[in-house]
C-alpha cells in the first residue's frame, strides 16, 4: 500500500518557569547515542527507529538527516497489524516541575495515513521493560502525552512542531526513563494507518528556583572597569518583570553598574539557541528610563553596543532576556561591561592615513591567503580606525624591517580600549608573538620592545569585540621609532692641516645607511667619506638601515693653514749668454731660499740669474719656503749661446698654433722635441724623423703658454705654443 501525507499545523505548548536545562539530544548521529535504546514490539517486526530519511523531509535543525524516524515499515506484514516501536531515553532522576520538550512531524503527502505517538514514563529505574506484545507497555505505564490518539487525518502536524510536557504527580525524586512509543493500529504496509514521522531536538529541563537577579531590585552588580572580567549568566527559570522593548520578555534577568566614566561598552556572548535582547536603563528600579533597546542579531549570535553620555557615579541597569516566547534549548551567556572615556583624537599634521576604509578588514596580514600589510618607516605616524561588532573585530597590520637590533618604541593613543601586538613575521606562515600591550581609551602610551634583525608587524585591534561603529570613537594614532645608531667620526675636536694636503673624514662604526655631511646648517656632501680641503665646523647626519635619523655627530673644527707658497716664474725658461741678469716673479718675495745645480750664477735670496756668468746647460732652480706650511717649487732653466742662432737654428713649423687637441711639427730635418710649461716643467719628450711630420696630442694640457725645443747634434730652435 502506498503511504502519503497532507500538510497540517498543530501546536501543543505547555510552558513553565523555574527550570534549568540538563540534557539535549539533536540526533546528529544515532550510532553515537549514549544510553538510548530502540525496541520494536510490532507484529511481524521489521524496521526499528533509525537515522532520519531526508528524502521524506529535512531535520528541524542541523544536517538534513539529524533526526530519528519511524513508520509503517516497522512491520513486514501484508495485512493490517498493530505497530509498537519504542525509542527509550537515558535514565535519570525526575522531579515534579521538570520540563520535556521535543519537535515532531509527519510526512506531508496525500492521502493521509494517520500516525500516532505516545510519550510514556517508567518509574522503574534503568528498567527497559516494554513487554513483548504490541499492546504491552511494561513498566512505562504512565502516559504523559499522546499525539493524535484518535488516529485522525489531521491529528498529527505536517511541519516541525514543538511539544512541551511538565511532570507532576510524582512522589518525590523518581529514577526512570522516558519512552517514545510509535503506536498505530491498523498499520503496517497492509493497513489503513501509519506512514512516516520524525523526532528532533529532545530536551530535558530539571526544576529549579528563579535566579536571584530575576527582578530589578535584586540586580547583580558588575564592576565597571577598563578590562572587564566576563560575568556568566543564564535565563534558566527566569520570569517576566516588565514587558519587553522588543519581543517577549518572559525570562528577563537584571544587572547593575555604577558609571566611572562617560562611556561604556556592553557585550553579550550568546549560546547557540538564544536570541538575546539587551535593554539599558537609567534611574531607579521604581522609576526606570530606557536608554537603549538592542536586538540586532538572531539565534546564537552576540549582541554589543556602546553607550555614551553616562554620568560618573550614577547607577545604570541592564536587562537581558530571550526574544522568543518559548524556552530556548540553550540559555547561558557571558556579559562584559567595559568603561572608557569618550574623546576625540585628531590626526597629526605629519601623520599618514591608514590605507583601509573603515568597515573593511582587508589589511589582514599573515592571516590572509595573500598577506596584505601597510608598510611603515622609522618616525612615521599613522592615523587609522578600528571597528568591532557581532563578535568580529578589525585587525590593522603594519609591517616594518629591523636591520640594526635594539629598542623599538611604539606610541599609541586611541578613542577606545586598544591592544597592540608585535609579531615576528619573517616566516609569515608561522608568525611569532613577541609582546602584547593593552591600554585604556584617551591615553597616550609608549612601550618599548627589544627587537633583533628581521621582519615584524605591529597589529592594532580593539581590546574586546564590543561594538565600535565607524565614526563612533573608533580612531587611533600609532607612531614607530626603531633603533637609532650613534655616529662616531675618525677625527674629533680641532684638526689643523696645510693647504694642499686635505684630510679624510668618515664614520668609524657605520658603513651602511645614508650619510649627509654638513657645515653651518647646510648639506655639503652625501658620501660615506668626506675629503676636507677647507676650514669650518663639520658634522655628520646619518640615517641607518632602519630608516632612523641618528643624533648628529660631534662637530669637528677644521683649520686649513695657508701654504707659504714658493711659486716663482721667469718670462722665459731659455736664457741666452749676453742677456745679463734675469729676475723671476715671486708670490712671496723674501720667504724662500733659491738653489740649483752647479754652473748657474743664481742669487739665493732673489732668485736672479746672471746668464753671462753661467755655463751652457740645463739647470733645476728650486725655491724653498719655511713656516707652519712650507713649500718647494722647481723650474728647469736652459742657458744657451744665441750668438749664431741663424746659423744654428733648426727651421720647423707648428700647425695649428694656438692649438686645442693636437699640433703637427713639420721640418725637413730630424731631431729631439721637448715641450716645457711656462714654469719650465717638461711635459713632452719625443723624436722627429727627417721630412716626416710629428703629431702630438695636447688635449690634456692645461690652457696657457708652452715652449717647444727642437734640436739635434748640430742645430736647435725654440718656439712658443699657445694651448687654448
Amino acid at each position: 500500500m502506498g503511504k502519503a501525507i497532507v500538510f497540517h499545523f498543530f501546536l501543543l505548548l505547555i510552558y513553565s518557569h523555574g527550570i534549568s536545562q540538563t540534557f539535549i539530544e539533536d540526533f546528529d548521529d544515532i550510532s553515537n547515542l549514549s544510553d538510548w535504546y530502540f525496541l520494536n514490539n510490532s507484529s511481524s517486526q521489521n524496521q526499528s527507529w533509525h537515522q532520519g530519511d531526508p528524502t521524506q523531509f529535512s531535520a528541524y535543525q542541523g544536517s538534513s538527516n539529524s533526526f530519528i524516524g519511524v513508520g509503517y515499515q516497522s512491520s513486514s506484514a501484508s495485512t493490517p497489524v498493530t505497530l509498537s516501536n519504542w525509542a527509550i531515553t537515558p535514565s535519570r532522576t525526575f522531579n515534579n516541575g521538570d520540563i520535556i520538550t521535543f519537535y515532531t512531524r509527519r510526512i506531508d503527502v496525500n492521502p493521509v495515513f494517520p500516525d500516532r505517538i505516545e510519550v510514556r514514563l517508567s518509574e522503574d529505574g534503568n528498567n527497559l521493560n516494554v513487554g513483548f506484545a504490541p499492546e504491552d507497555v511494561g513498566s512505562f505505564n504512565t502516559l504523559l502525552l499522546s499525539i493524535n490518539p484518535a488516529l485522525s487525518s489531521s491529528g498529527y502536524p505536517s511541519s516541525w512542531t514543538q511539544y512541551t510536557i511538565s511532570l507532576s504527580g510524582l512522589n518525590g525524586p523518581t529514577n526512570g526513563r522516558i519512552g517514545f512509543r510509535y503506536y498505530v493500529t491498523d498499520g503496517g504496509p497492509g493497513g489503513s494507518n501509519s506512514n512516516y514521522i520524525g523526532i528532533d531536538s529532545y530536551t530535558y529541563y530539571t526544576a529549579q528556583a528563579p535566579p536571584t537577579n530575576d527582578e530589578c531590585v535584586n540586580a547583580i552588580g558588575i564592576d565597571h572597569t577598563a578590562n572587564c572580567t566576563p560575568v556568566q549568566g543564564s535565563l534558566e527559570a527566569a520570569t517576566e518583570s516588565i514587558p519587553g522593548c522588543d519581543g517577549i520578555a518572559n525570562n528577563d534577568i537584571w544587572y547593575q553598574f555604577t558609571a566611572n566614566s562617560n562611556a561604556s561598552s556592553i557585550e553579550l556572548l550568546s549560546s547557540s539557541d538564544m536570541d538575546p535582547v539587551i535593554e539599558v536603563f537609567s534611574g531607579t528600579c521604581a522609576n526606570l528610563n530606557s536608554m537603549i533597546c538592542l536586538n540586532a542579531t538572531y539565534d546564537g549570535e552576540n549582541e554589543s553596543t556602546t553607550i555614551g553620555g553616562l554620568i560618573p557615579g550614577q547607577d545604570y541597569y541592564i536587562r537581558i532576556y530571550d526574544w522568543y516566547d518559548w524556552i530556548p534549548n540553550t540559555m547561558d551567556f557571558s556579559l562584559c561591561i567595559e568603561t572608557f572615556d569618550q574623546c576625540n583624537i585628531d590626526s597629526g599634521i605629519n601623520s599618514t592615513s591608514e590605507n583601509e576604509i573603515c568597515g573593511d578588514n582587508n589589511n589582514g596580514g599573515c592571516y590572509m591567503t595573500n598577506p596584505i600589510y601597510q608598510d611603515v618607516t622609522c618616525g612615521e605616524t599613522v592615523f587609522g580606525s578600528c571597528w568591532a561588532g557581532n563578535g568580529n573585530k578589525d585587525f590593522d597590520w603594519y609591517r616594518f624591517e629591523i636591520y640594526e637590533p635594539g629598542l623599538s618604541s611604539i606610541l599609541i593613543s586611541s578613542e577606545f580600549p586598544v591592544t597592540v601586538d608585535i609579531y615576528n613575521i619573517s616566516n609569515c606562515s608561522l608568525p611569532q608573538l613577541i609582546t602584547s600591550e593593552s591600554y585604556n581609551s584617551c591615553e597616550q602610551n609608549t612601550f618599548t620592545v627589544n627587537l633583533l634583525s628581521g621582519t615584524f608587524a605591529a597589529i592594532v585591534k580593539p581590546t574586546t569585540t564590543n561594538e565600535l561603529l565607524c565614526g563612533n570613537f573608533n580612531e587611533y594614532e600609532i607612531g614607530f621609532d626603531f633603533p637609532e645608531s650613534i655616529v662616531e667620526l675618525n677625527l674629533s675636536e680641532t684638526i689643523e692641516f696645510c693647504e694642499g694636503s686635505p684630510i679624510q673624514l668618515y664614520s668609524t662604526n657605520q658603513t651602511e645607511g645614508v650619510f649627509n655631511w654638513g657645515i653651518g646648517g647646510n648639506n655639503i656632501a652625501s658620501t660615506d667619506t668626506l675629503l676636507v680641503d677647507f676650514s669650518g665646523s663639520v658634522y655628520l647626519n646619518y640615517t641607518n638601515q632602519n630608516g632612523c635619523v641618528s643624533p648628529q655627530s660631534e662637530t669637528v673644527e677644521i683649520v686649513m693653514n695657508p701654504l707659504n707658497s714658493a711659486i716663482f716664474s721667469f718670462e722665459t725658461n731659455f736664457l741666452c749668454i749676453g742677456e745679463g741678469i734675469t729676475t723671476p716673479t715671486i708670490i712671496n718675495p723674501g720667504e724662500g731660499v733659491f738653489s740649483s745645480n752647479s754652473g748657474l750664477d743664481l742669487n739665493v735670496t732673489s732668485g736672479a740669474i746672471n746668464a753671462d756668468n753661467s755655463s751652457l746647460g740645463v739647470y733645476l732652480v728650486t725655491n724653498q719656503t719655511e713656516g707652519i706650511c712650507p713649500d718647494s717649487v722647481s723650474i728647469e732653466i736652459t742657458i744657451e749661446d744665441c750668438s749664431s742662432i741663424e746659423e744654428n737654428q733648426l727651421v720647423f713649423t707648428l700647425i695649428p698654433n694656438p692649438c686645442s687637441n693636437t699640433i703637427e711639427v713639420s721640418s725637413n730635418q730630424g731631431g729631439f722635441i721637448y715641450i716645457y710649461s711656462s714654469h719650465g716643467n717638461l711635459v713632452y719628450k719625443g723624436v722627429k724623423t727627417p721630412e716626416l711630420p710629428l703629431n702630438i696630442l695636447t688635449e690634456n694640457y692645461c690652457p696657457g703658454l708652452y715652449y717647444i725645443s727642437f734640436y739635434n747634434s748640430e742645430k736647435s730652435s725654440i718656439q712658443k705654443l699657445i694651448k687654448l
